[in-house]
């Protein structure tokens, strides 16, 4: 369990994230271990890493993000099988290597086919901030990390059609821009 004062409240949405992506990528990293290792020790270790997967998905990213848990659980949930769908990929006969290249093919449509219907039907294109400092038509607001509007927690100055008080919550609107995803309005 994540302990309460570690971290400010968006770090920890931040860290939980990082920590599952840790684990994917160990979980991906354990596979070349086949070349010196027991297959039955890799699958135990792949099986151990998916269980604290699992934990950190569910204590940790139901804890920190609310509302959004189901979105974030159904993106990790679906990692999580991917990688267990490879590991198993690499568990068929060497001389079925026409299957493996199907299945691993396979996946990568599926996954690509996923992150598409993921983006249209879960991400969105807003999120929430408070407003540091606001002139007519400019303000600045410390925004959160926000998983699902592929934003990162920072302080952004954006644009805004009126004055807003320090502290006020706003809604912003998120646009895609050359090197990723960030706020650029206040639409509330």
């Amino acid at each position: 369990m994540i302990p309460k004062n570690l971290f400010p409240k968006a770090d920890k949405k931040a860290f939980v994230i990082m920590l599952l992506q840790l684990l994917s990528f160990a979980m991906l990293s354990v596979v070349f271990l086949i070349i010196v290792l027991p297959i039955g020790v890799i699958a135990v270790i792949e099986l151990v890493l998916a269980a604290v997967f699992l934990f950190v998905l569910v204590f940790g990213a139901k804890r920190f993000f609310g509302r959004d848990f189901l979105a974030v659980a159904v993106f990790f949930v679906y990692l999580l099988a991917i990688l267990l769908a490879s590991f198993g990929a690499q568990l068929l006969p060497l001389d079925a290597i026409n299957l493996r290249f199907q299945v691993l093919a396979a996946i990568a449509v599926i996954t690509i086919i996923f992150f598409v219907l993921f983006r249209i039907f879960l991400s969105r294109d807003f999120s929430h901030g408070t407003v540091i400092s606001s002139e007519k038509d400019s303000a600045v607001v410390q925004a959160e990390f926000d998983f699902l509007a592929g934003i990162n927690g920072g302080t952004y100055v954006v644009r805004s059609h009126k004055h807003f008080p320090k502290g006020e919550k706003v809604k912003l609107k998120i646009e895609q821009g050359f090197f990723g995803r960030k706020p650029k309005e206040i639409t509330e």
